[in-house]
């Protein structure tokens, strides 16, 4: 029997669930606002809704009676999927549970209700505020826009002189116009995609993270396996467990970034979706398995068989990005590269006319390298030179 299915976003990281959707046969609702979204051409019906505008897309959700509901890789949109949920009576995560995992302000306060390790923290309304925590915090710190999506407004700041510019960035992009102030924590970051089913964790997917350098410290790429120890990583899936216990996320899969500080982890966020830059694609070859098919299996309270591979695929993705801001002229792709056999995928999202940024944050991407290795510095390394030598002319 087909099922409905409404997907918030239509971007370059829900294309792929919209175009799984389709191809399970299901009827396929996409909710964006009307732009250059890849996502909207694939859709069966296609609703110019901004996806954080929860009325509307409840009364959209009830005039199609849908069956499921759900996202991939961005936070903004969770709200309204939990308001939906609680609604509807769908499986994901409930509204209240959605705004805890979309709001860094009221995640943060949760992690300490909770006694979850997480970095020391405070919430800024004001440049006094801030200056006040950062005294406090010490440098250097991280400021964050409480509820943005994909890194925007997300900034190391390194002294004093820095904090009112980097803090007024981050409160631009921040809805409720506050600023979470957070202890910069030195050490390893890493990540993890927590599939999650019914109140149960059925599997956690630890991962490496390749990040710009500061202050964005957007992330440019993934690999798998994960080079943190086994020790560390049962100390890191018990956390990982208790902060979606206090949060209360639930059916999907979760994207969590975590820090390694002396031999000790600890819990930055967690998002009630799927990660973005390449993570499902790293999840998929990894284990073997249809990890988009899997969540929409997930939001539509099908059965769960969840068999993945014992012989684990080690393979790393890097973002293909833009010399400058500009207008693209052309990608230039050496055959070479394309008749690797290591090679999973090279994919270019835009085309020669195309305006493109400067990479700052994950939808200022313009492509993406997968590849597999014998090891995952191995796989790394040779996603790092294949992207180096593919050529992005832009005037």
């Amino acid at each position: 029997m087909c099922k409905k299915v409404m997907i918030l976003g239509a971007g370059i990281y829900q294309l792929p669930l919209i175009q799984k959707s389709k191809e399970l046969g299901h009827k396929t609702i996409v909710v964006s606002p009307r732009g250059n979204y890849p996502g909207i051409d694939e859709s069966d019906i296609f609703l110019d809704i901004d996806t954080t505008d929860i009325d509307s897309v409840f009364e959209a959700a009830k005039l199609y009676d849908i069956d499921a509901i759900l996202t991939s890789g961005t936070d903004v949109a969770v709200p309204s999927i939990g308001f939906v949920v609680d609604k509807l009576g769908l499986k994901g995560t409930s509204y209240q549970s959605a705004l805890k995992s979309m709001d860094k302000s009221l995640m943060k306060e949760a992690f300490k209700d909770g006694g979850v390790p997480t970095a020391k923290f405070g919430i800024s309304s004001n440049l006094a505020e801030a200056k006040q925590l950062a005294s406090s915090i010490g440098f250097p710190l991280m400021v964050k826009a409480s509820d943005s999506s994909g890194s925007r407004g997300v900034y190391k700041v390194e002294e004093l002189a820095q904090l009112e510019l980097l803090w007024k960035a981050a409160k631009e992009v921040s809805r409720n116009s506050l600023v979470v102030m957070e202890e910069f924590l030195d050490g390893v970051e890493f990540g993890a995609q927590a599939i999650v089913v019914d109140g149960a964790v059925i599997d956690i997917i630890f991962h490496n993270d390749t990040v710009t350098p500061a202050p964005n410290n957007a992330p440019l790429g993934h690999s798998v396996p994960c080079s943190i120890s086994t020790s560390v990583l049962s100390d890191a899936e018990d956390i990982v467990k208790r902060a979606i216990e206090v949060l209360g996320v639930d059916n999907t899969v979760s994207n969590v970034d975590l820090m390694l500080v002396g031999g000790k982890p600890y819990i930055i966020e967690i998002g009630a979706r799927m990660g973005a830059t390449c993570l499902p694609e790293n999840v998929e070859n990894y284990l073997g398995i249809d990890i988009y098919g899997l969540l929409l299996d997930i939001a539509l309270g099908k059965p769960i068989v969840f068999n993945p591979n014992t012989k684990r695929m080690a393979n790393a993705a890097r973002l293909l990005c833009a010399p400058k801001s500009g207008q693209l002229v052309a990608i230039d792709i050496p055959d070479e590269l394309t008749e690797n056999h290591s090679v999973i995928r090279i994919k270019v999202d835009k085309k020669p006319g195309d305006i493109v940024n400067e990479f700052k944050v994950g939808p200022d991407r313009i492509g993406e390298v997968i590849v597999t290795g014998s090891s995952y510095l191995e796989a790394e390394a040779l996603a790092e030179k294949i992207a180096k030598k593919i050529k992005v002319h832009v005037i």
